[in-house]
């Protein structure tokens, strides 16, 4: 499953990947590349600081899991 990166204010897609990230890495270096705005209509990203807190997910299988 892929993900897109998107602009809050204007949609455009910054930026897309061929899987889920797992890390912030990626954030620090996609804002940096891009100047940490959106290239499409200036909109400011957030910190990375900031965005990290946001990634703080927990992923819970809907369905049981079996290891063997």
């Amino acid at each position: 499953m892929g993900t897109q990166i998107k602009c809050k204010e204007c949609n455009y897609v910054m930026f897309e990947f061929n899987k889920v990230p797992t890390d912030i890495v990626w954030y620090s270096k996609l804002r940096q590349k891009i100047g940490a705005k959106c290239p499409n209509c200036g909109h400011k990203l957030p910190r990375v600081s900031s965005f990290a807190k946001k990634m703080r997910l927990e992923v819970i299988s809907a369905v049981p899991v079996n290891a063997k």
